[in-house]
């Protein structure tokens, strides 16, 4: 069956996404040499077989099956939250102090404010943009309601950035700066600004790693609390993986901050003009929060440029039930996403989407 223009980025940004999670995945919370000296490539080159994407895409997944049953608010997110986010080897503290919350009856507009600041709205906002298609204001407002279920403030401005870059992004006319723009437009001056200082370094030619390092971190302590735990005699999952490791002074570095992790996302994306897949790579080897920041590039530029834009190959290293998967979103996702075209046809902004 001919898929659509519409469906072909859906489809594309899902897999893109879990594929820039899927590499991110070894180097995260590493500062970015680290990476480099333990993997070298990505995936490692000694990896047979598929790689698993972590809580990034598996919530990007429930907010798919959300918008596919019902509605996309959150409520219905909450719902939907409350019946998957529950395994501790799968999910962070945050996303399981939500369903916690949940099961108590807690209004879902208000959970958010109680949670730690991170990046789980940003990194799972992008459906939201994929449903309202060339209208990312409406995309923004629409992450800002039903992500308050996780996140509030800033962790709010990362899902409407998210959001509008990916509804930008569905555009067939859309360019790179149209969605650096779209991500821009909804936020505070201050998520803008850091947006656009980190696509101005990320433009340039060459490794822009140092320079990210150096000018668009965001320090919340987590470097800390890791090395901790890499430290203590019964670590946490997320420590496992670095304990084996021959870790140094310095080798450590991470952050959850949505005004760090965003920016620099979306500077890969404007690395990622002619060949999307090495953008994915470039950011899945940053180190950091590296799964998110290559997850989040993955899904604006699955948007961008479609299933053209990601190689067949590519797609080996997820796993089959996913690829299968994504084409049923993306059809479903076709049939909730005409009644937003239909204005948009009349605007002329959608005309080529179906």
């Amino acid at each position: 069956m001919q898929l659509s223009t519409y469906t072909q980025k859906v489809k594309a940004s899902l897999l893109a996404a879990a594929l820039g999670d899927a590499l991110g995945s070894f180097g995260e919370c590493l500062h970015y040499k680290a990476v480099d000296r333990e993997y070298p490539t990505l995936p490692p080159k000694e990896f047979d077989g598929r790689i698993l994407y972590s809580d990034d895409t598996a919530l990007r997944l429930v907010l798919y099956d959300t918008i596919l049953s019902s509605n996309v608010n959150a409520f219905a997110f909450a719902e939907q939250w409350s019946r998957n986010v529950l395994d501790n080897r799968v999910y962070w503290i945050s996303e399981l102090y939500v369903a916690s919350m949940i099961s108590t009856g807690e209004d879902p507009h208000r959970i958010g404010h109680g949670n730690l600041l991170g990046d789980n709205a940003a990194m799972a906002a992008d459906p939201i943009g994929a449903l309202y298609p060339c209208f990312d204001e409406l995309a923004a407002l629409r992450a800002f309601e039903t992500m308050s279920l996780c996140q509030s403030g800033k962790g709010l401005e990362g899902a409407m950035a998210v959001a509008a870059a990916v509804s930008r992004a569905m555009s067939p006319e859309s360019t790179t700066d149209d969605v650096v723009d779209a991500a821009g437009r909804w936020v505070s001056k201050g998520l803008k600004r850091k947006i656009e200082d980190a696509v101005a370094i990320a433009s340039n030619d060459g490794d822009p790693r140092g320079r990210l390092y150096d000018e668009s971190l965001v320090e919340d302590g987590l470097t800390a609390l890791i090395q901790n735990e890499i430290n203590s005699p019964i670590p946490l999952e997320s420590a496992k993986r670095l304990r084996n490791l021959s870790l140094g002074s310095g080798d450590v570095s991470m952050s959850i901050s949505p005004f760090e992790v965003v920016p620099i996302a979306i500077g890969y994306v404007t690395r990622g003009k002619n060949d999307p897949l090495k953008s994915i790579r470039e950011a899945a080897s940053f180190g950091r929060d590296c799964d998110t920041i290559a997850g989040i590039a993955g899904a604006i530029l699955g948007s961008l440029h479609g299933m053209e834009g990601i190689p067949v190959s590519s797609l080996d290293l997820l796993p089959s039930e996913l690829v299968t998967k994504a084409d049923q979103i993306a059809t479903g996702m076709s049939e909730k996403a005409r009644h937003v075209t239909e204005f948009g046809k009349i605007a002329g902004l959608t005309k080529d989407l179906f």
